[in-house]
């Protein structure tokens, strides 16, 4: 699933020694931290390159700076440029159970308990699907990590749109897999990366810690949480 992002405007070559490179402009969406969401940015950046680590389509993102602000800017997926409609989930599932399991173990895993038709992006036409909006998820609102305390024993599977369209288990378990197989240093990097755009210095190994932690808890967490699971049979629970 090749991703292809909304172009502005193509301008001249770039010159000598770069073969056949033009410059360009792009589109993008920006978002800045508030009051309510002091911890936005950041949990754009790191959920954004932790997601991509494990091979979600999530739009590649990067910070620019207004007058010393620090912008998250995700590339523009929208090409057609109109109010995108909510994810039809239960369609997304059927059509990509797999990666529909990837995003619920994802999500478990920064502890979002914001995934909704509304920051998913599915086109049935194309079959494209974009995963996006994370600012609520991680070091939340203005709670930090308290917010990560408190559902430290919680996967959140109930909180997520598509987990109760899952028919199967073995994607999921696939994905738990996958979460195992993303290297330390990559998880260690993109909290780093997160610190110069507003987490806390202070929690740095705390943050770090938390989210190796939380993928070795991840498999128990999400059997507590069966109930949320509603179209998958007690039988595969227990091969789970």
């Amino acid at each position: 699933m090749i991703a292809r992002y909304k172009l502005l405007s193509r301008g001249a070559p770039v010159g000598a020694g770069v073969m056949g490179a033009d410059y360009v402009a792009v589109s993008g969406v920006a978002k800045s931290a508030s009051a309510a969401h002091p911890y936005a940015v950041a949990n754009e950046l790191l959920c954004g390159q932790l997601g991509r680590g494990l091979g979600l389509p999530i739009p590649p993102g990067f910070i620019i700076d207004d007058a010393g602000t620090p912008w998250h800017v995700s590339l523009n997926f929208n090409l057609a440029g109109q109010q995108l409609p909510p994810a039809d989930c239960a369609a997304l599932v059927n059509a990509y159970p797999s990666l529909a399991a990837g995003i619920v173990v994802f999500d478990s895993w920064i502890v979002n308990a914001d995934r909704h038709p509304g920051n998913l992006a599915f086109d049935q036409a194309s079959g494209g699907v974009n995963v996006f909006d994370h600012s609520h998820a991680f070091y939340a609102a203005t709670f930090g990590r308290q917010y990560l305390e408190r559902f430290e024993n919680s996967a959140l599977a109930d909180h997520n749109c598509l987990t109760q369209y899952l028919t199967d288990l073995t994607a999921v378990d696939e994905w738990l897999t996958r979460l195992d197989q993303i290297p330390r240093f990559w998880v260690e990097s993109a909290v780093r990366d997160a610190l110069a755009v507003g987490l806390p210095a202070a929690d740095e190994q705390f943050c770090i810690d938390y989210l190796l932690g939380r993928r070795t808890r991840l498999r128990d967490l999400l059997r507590q949480q069966q109930h949320a699971f509603r179209s998958v049979t007690p039988q595969l629970w227990a091969q789970f």
